[in-house]
């Protein structure tokens, strides 16, 4: 996974101004996870659908997955919808294949799970494609990873060497635009076994994946001293057309922030949220 999957919906409009209409055949979906009864929240208004349906990347993770544990968006959607005190469905989203702004355009879903807050987006969080962001429910960075043994490391500056990166992230341009001298291998996977190795000193993966990929392992860590240069925010996407369930959603958000229910999701998969909310 890299960072292109994560920032879906904010290029998908240029990419379909640029190829024009869809048409062929519509493609068999994935099963869809049945709707989870919810209790406790405060009971949703009428602007909210129940079920409520979230699309989500079906193969994904940590952020997404058909399979157990289903990822740290799927839990946020669920906590929302417990909030809102409505069941919430999950429309599974192939990899390659669906578009998470033509799923919402399309009614197969009500909001989309790792929308990135961009520049682009309005004071009102509406974007130039016809979707809208509610607020941001969580932050992420790129990372870098290291051998256990070795000393931390604060910035990029102090590494001595070429810095290991998987070959279809952010990282492996945003790296060279800098300056920075990267050795770029297939995955992430790749990533941290070359550190592991020792064949490269440390590696600078995304934020979310590594934790993942270390969450079993001992000898390569993310390095905590590291000050990361790179951080987005993420939110909830919805047709711009529906106002009322961005503020539903929004408040929402807000209140699981509040009381700490966000921060356990993200906790158990290792990414730190100090400071986001």
């Amino acid at each position: 996974m890299s960072l292109s999957r994560a920032t879906t919906i904010a290029i998908a409009a240029a990419a379909l101004a640029a190829a024009g209409p869809v048409s062929g055949p519509a493609a068999s979906p994935l099963p869809r996870q049945e709707p989870r009864a919810q209790s406790g929240g405060a009971q949703s208004s009428g602007a909210v659908p129940d079920p409520l349906v979230f699309c989500a990347e079906a193969e994904n993770p940590p952020m997404s997955q058909i399979g157990v544990p289903a990822g740290f968006d799927v839990e946020v959607a669920e906590a929302l919808g417990s909030e809102l005190g409505v069941r919430v469905r999950i429309a599974w989203l192939r990899p390659h294949a669906d578009v998470a702004e033509l799923a919402l355009l399309d009614g197969r879903c009500a909001a989309a799970t790792g929308a990135t807050v961009t520049e682009g987006a309005t004071m009102a969080g509406r974007t130039p494609d016809g979707v809208a962001l509610t607020r941001p429910y969580y932050a992420a960075a790129y990372v870098l990873v290291r051998a256990a043994g070795a000393p931390p490391v604060r910035t990029l500056d102090a590494l001595d060497g070429r810095i290991a990166v998987e070959s279809v992230s952010a990282a492996a341009y945003t790296l060279r635009q800098r300056g920075y001298s990267v050795h770029v291998l297939p995955d992430a996977a790749a990533v941290i076994e070359a550190v592991a190795a020792g064949r490269q000193k440390a590696g600078y993966l995304w934020g979310p994946l590594a934790a993942w990929l270390l969450r079993d392992r001992r000898d390569v860590v993310v390095d905590g001293a590291f000050e990361p240069i790179e951080r987005w925010s993420f939110a909830l996407a919805v047709p711009s057309t529906a106002g009322t369930l961005r503020s539903v959603l929004s408040g929402a958000i807000e209140a699981a922030a509040g009381d700490g229910t966000l921060a356990a999701i993200f906790a158990r998969y290792g990414i730190p949220q100090k400071g986001v909310m």
